[in-house]
């Protein structure tokens, strides 16, 4: 496998980790309510996320070309404001500090619009719902904050985003081997 696909595919199967995780912490608000999402169980959710997406911008920044400068600027841009978010939060304002994330996921979007481009050569159909999904997540994500029955609408559009991701993963999968 090409260097550049396989630093792709292991930035594709941990975005599709941290999908999962995200899932989960949707799932837990819808079921629980927003101020769960500060507890223990979810704050450690939310840490391992910013851990995964250090090295998910590693492997991307080692294997894209179109949107390598967003990568490079505003991958730790992102992860920056979700930790600090994430100890506002906890310490200080749990407004203050989703806002915050709020911020850090607006920034993986304008990464994400432009990644659309190098991920375009695998699977279109893929690439598509994953772009979709994602700004259904992303964009709708500051209604939990209103109601927390609203977080249906991002988890829709969070497992519309792994959808596109596992098959855009497997497109770059079996590019390699071919």
């Amino acid at each position: 496998m090409e260097e550049g696909t396989e630093n792709l595919s292991k930035a594709m199967a941990g975005s599709i980790l941290a999908a999962v995780i995200i899932q989960l912490i949707l799932a837990l608000i819808l079921l629980e309510g927003l101020e769960e999402v500060f507890k223990p169980p979810a704050v450690y959710g939310m840490l391992l996320l910013v851990a995964i997406a250090f090295y998910v911008y590693y492997h991307l920044l080692n294997s894209v070309r179109i949107s390598r400068i967003r990568v490079k600027y505003l991958g730790p841009i992102g992860a920056l404001l979700a930790t600090v978010g994430i100890i506002v939060a906890q310490y200080h304002s749990i407004e203050a500090g989703g806002a915050l994330i709020v911020a850090a996921y607006y920034s993986e979007l304008l990464l994400g619009v432009k990644l659309r481009e190098d991920l375009l050569q695998y699977k279109a159909s893929g690439v598509n719902s994953f772009t979709a999904g994602m700004l259904i997540f992303i964009l709708s994500l500051p209604l939990v904050i209103l109601d927390n029955r609203l977080a249906a609408v991002p988890f829709a559009g969070n497992l519309l985003k792994t959808y596109g991701l596992v098959i855009v993963y497997r497109s770059i999968k079996s590019y390699s081997t071919s």
